[in-house]
């Protein structure tokens, strides 16, 4: 991995040539090493993507190193960020992984990350710097954590739904675009 791929609010870079696919593994190796010191109660973390290419083998990866480390995973499949954030705050979770690089172009991807309820960015990315580049890791655990599935997107829409009614039926005339970006996942039901 690139050092520029730490960046103040993400783990971002162009696939390859900054974030190196078949490195996630420590790079998530860090990212528990970091959870677990702030929080050693962290037992489950949710993990979303988007829709780029890289995400699956990003992914993969990933919940190979959370499952190695004992950590349950909840799996909430490909979805847009904002759907991981609710997720942190309605299934049993401590923390949460979005497989993403926002609004930058395909060939780049990364890793939002939140611990608890909140986003963990500025000197702490630092501080998974610092661990991925020493290899300071918690060792693997004996057990190997479980690997849920959960469709979240239904309950997302209908929070939204019951949380947003003047919104329903406004005669707002738009045209969407769904066909790029997880974003289409639950904006064509909602």
């Amino acid at each position: 991995m690139h050092d520029s791929i730490f960046r103040e609010y993400d783990i971002r870079g162009k696939i390859d040539s900054e974030f190196v696919i078949e490195q996630t593994y420590d790079l998530t190796r860090a990212i528990i090493t970091y959870f677990l010191q702030k929080n050693p109660a962290v037992k489950t973390v949710v993990v979303g993507r988007d829709g780029r290419i890289s995400s699956p083998a990003i992914q993969e990866q990933m919940i190979q190193a959370l499952t190695h480390h004992g950590i349950n995973v909840i799996d909430i499949g490909i979805c847009p960020s904002p759907v991981l954030y609710f997720a942190l705050h309605k299934l049993p979770v401590q923390a949460g992984l979005m497989i993403t690089a926002s609004h930058n172009p395909k060939e780049y991807n990364g890793i939002k990350i939140c611990l608890g309820h909140e986003a963990v960015w500025g000197k702490e990315i630092g501080a998974i710097k610092k661990i991925y580049q020493t290899k300071q890791f918690l060792p693997l655990s004996s057990l190997v954590g479980t690997v849920t599935e959960h469709a979240l997107i239904p309950e997302y829409i209908n929070w939204m739904v019951e949380h947003f009614p003047r919104l329903k039926g406004m005669g707002l005339h738009a045209i969407i675009d769904s066909g790029n970006g997880a974003g289409g996942t639950v904006l064509t039901e909602l």
